[in-house]
């Protein structure tokens, strides 16, 4: 059973030869829930905003959460929001990315396992191994992930 509804945001797919972009999965978050089976979480560095666009919201960081059901990996994207002087944490959205999309598009034969996140460059941008390659994954607009052949 999931602790997740989801709706798919379809985003326009683009593919070059130096980057890719995927759909992401917005998914509805039950606050009063859990991930269930989380193998890996890790939080980018915070942005704090020029201006608070609300009084209660002055920064906002990522988070790449893996989940792992037997050998099968889903990952999701959170976007984390935070109040003054980092209070009051907040889940403002939540993705999942696309497993057979990202496969497809990045010609990955087998199955969807062994993600390795390496590291974070900045609030936006990770690092992350997958089938012996390395890429770097960039949120955009907190809507899409591009994904780049590094």
């Amino acid at each position: 059973m999931s602790c997740f509804s989801s709706s798919v945001i379809h985003l326009k797919a683009q593919v070059n030869s130096d980057s890719t972009i995927i759909f992401l999965n917005e998914v509805s978050v039950d606050l009063q829930k859990f991930y269930p089976r989380i193998s890996f979480l890790s939080q980018s560095p915070i942005t704090f905003f020029q201006e608070a666009y609300d009084e209660n919201i002055e920064g906002e960081a990522h988070r790449i959460i893996i989940t792992t059901s037997e050998i099968y990996d889903t990952i999701y994207i959170d976007r984390v929001t935070f109040g003054p002087e980092t209070c009051c944490k907040s889940i403002q959205r939540t993705w999942k990315i696309d497993s057979f999309e990202m496969s497809d598009k990045l010609e990955l034969r087998g199955e969807f396992t062994g993600f390795n996140f390496i590291h974070w460059r900045n609030t936006n941008e990770f690092e992350f191994k997958l089938k012996g390659r390395n890429f770097i994954g960039k949120i955009v607009n907190s809507l899409e992930l591009q994904i780049i052949s590094n």
